[in-house]
């Protein structure tokens, strides 16, 4: 913050009539510029200009020596009229001295500052804590995540890689994944979730979800609550092993998702078995759907088909097409024509997606149809 202060004053003396001047009087105009760059430091410029006028003056007191020169006599003047002024000048010299010690405090601050900013500097080098409790504070509109384990861990990279800022806490100093997420550069907190002041460090008031992603169910939900009470517009999401139970918890505490990692993964587990390389697999609308990469078949019935009636004809869509020259298109025209050695990444209903296999290959897949 910057200030300036423009102003007027006077002051004036009324001496006894043995002195040389019996009333002197000094209008002055000042000036003054402070700057406050931080609450604990202030500087302060100050410019007075000043006019002094003396009245009466009496060149014969009698107190002073009649064998003084006219010389003399303006010397002792200006002694005597700084003697009256005493009271003003130790009034001064105390606000210089305060001024000084500002000075030397604030140098001392800064002194202090530079240390500090150095220490988090080298402390980022190590990935120490101190700069990650730095880095978090300055993060809005974030995602924290809760646990670095096998889920979390991979959780973690998936945010990352989607461009979404991560704040992660921590309590296991020796978990496996810890280094690794430091690696990253997301910043990780080594404190126990179901302490507040970590939930507040890490940031939970300004974020926009919080993803609770340990193998504790009951602290989950406790940290569900807490989150919710700090920021009532966050979106909580948490992990509990029972998906029965996570689902009437999601219910009864308004929780935005309750997952159970288990019921997530078995429908995936069940899709590998497959002959096609199905690369994920998830419900919409309580159907089943996957994402799988196929193969066309010289011969095969999608074999100079276009990608607009293979998409109709099995309420598919494909996602990539990649042609044998190897060269991808993402999303691919409707009009482009399907070749033999052509590769397939599409999204299809579970049940639908034997009869699209077997269009590929020209004969039947595997599985019931």
């Amino acid at each position: 913050m910057v200030s300036t202060t423009l102003g007027v004053g006077w002051q004036g003396w009324d001496r006894n009539s043995t002195r040389n001047v019996y009333h002197s009087d000094e209008p002055f105009a000042k000036a003054i510029l402070e700057v406050n760059p931080t609450d604990w430091l202030s500087n302060r410029l100050e410019y007075r200009l000043s006019f002094l006028r003396n009245s009466n003056y009496n060149p014969r007191p009698t107190h002073i020596a009649t064998d003084q020169s006219p010389l003399e006599r303006k010397i002792d003047l200006i002694r005597r009229f700084s003697d009256d002024r005493v009271g003003h000048a130790c009034g001064r010299q105390a606000e210089i001295l305060f001024s000084r010690a500002l000075m030397a405090k604030g140098f001392g601050l800064i002194g202090e500052g530079v240390v500090r900013i150095g220490f988090l500097i080298v402390s980022k080098r190590h990935g120490e804590k101190e700069w990650m409790k730095v880095k978090a504070s300055t993060m809005r509109d974030h995602v924290v995540l809760c646990g670095l384990g096998h889920l979390g861990y991979r959780v973690l990279k998936q945010l990352l890689a989607s461009g979404t800022e991560v704040v992660a806490l921590e309590k296991d100093p020796d978990c496996r994944f810890l280094p690794q997420a430091k690696a990253t550069g997301a910043p990780v907190l080594l404190r126990d979730m179901k302490d507040d002041q970590a939930l507040m460090e890490a940031g939970v008031p300004h974020s926009r979800s919080i993803i609770i992603a340990t193998n504790d169910d009951m602290a989950n939900l406790e940290v569900a609550l807490d989150a919710r009470r700090m920021n009532p517009k966050v979106r909580v999401i948490m992990r509990l092993f029972d998906q029965q139970i996570a689902s009437k918890i999601k219910d009864a505490f308004l929780i935005d998702e309750a997952f159970s990692s288990a019921a997530l993964a078995a429908p995936m587990v069940a899709a590998m078995a497959r002959d096609a390389m199905v690369l994920a697999s998830f419900e919409i609308a309580g159907m089943l759907y996957w994402t799988a990469q196929l193969r066309i078949e010289p011969g095969s019935r999608l074999d100079g088909r276009s990608v607009e009636e293979a998409e109709a004809e099995h309420a598919a869509r494909v996602l990539v097409r990649t042609s044998v020259r190897g060269t991808a298109e993402s999303p691919p025209s409707s009009g482009a024509v399907l070749g033999a050695a052509d590769t397939l990444l599409v999204h299809v209903a579970a049940e639908r997606f034997d009869r699209l296999a077997a269009d590929a290959r020209g004969g039947l897949a595997s599985g019931i149809s």
